[in-house]
């Protein structure tokens, strides 16, 4: 399918989640356990939201957001969203936060990957799409 030039818009909508638990505190992105959460496509992707959500009772912590360059490496930390203590129950839920970006674009090869700062269990969402 031809891209779209006038007005620019994905053609391929993505909605991917996974399931993010562990302890991940190192921000510069070198240590190991980032998880991909968001692979952009051949011609490029826009991403419009990043959304945790906790899946049972959680503490204070954060959920990192890290980009890779074009290689799918050298990740740096781009963003995180705060985890709120919360405990879950039948009648009160867990924490979701979605940060909304107007035009955040990647170039092909490049990641969003994941991690969070404490012993949390979250599910973690990229919404966008590819070009």
């Amino acid at each position: 399918m031809a891209q779209n030039t006038n007005p620019i818009f994905a053609q391929t909508p993505y909605l991917t989640g996974i399931t993010v638990t562990g302890s991940y505190t190192d921000r510069t992105g070198v240590a190991a356990g980032l998880l991909t959460v968001y692979t952009a496509g051949s011609s490029g992707s826009k991403v419009t939201q990043l959304i945790a959500k906790g899946q049972n009772t959680t503490n204070s912590g954060s959920v990192l957001f890290f980009i890779t360059d074009t290689a799918s490496a050298n990740p740096k930390l781009f963003d995180e969203i705060l985890i709120t203590v919360a405990t879950s129950s039948n009648t009160s839920p867990t924490f979701r936060v979605a940060n909304s970006y107007a035009d955040l674009q990647l170039a092909p090869g490049q990641l969003i990957k994941t991690g969070i700062t404490t012993g949390n269990t979250c599910s973690v969402w990229a919404q966008g799409g590819d070009f």
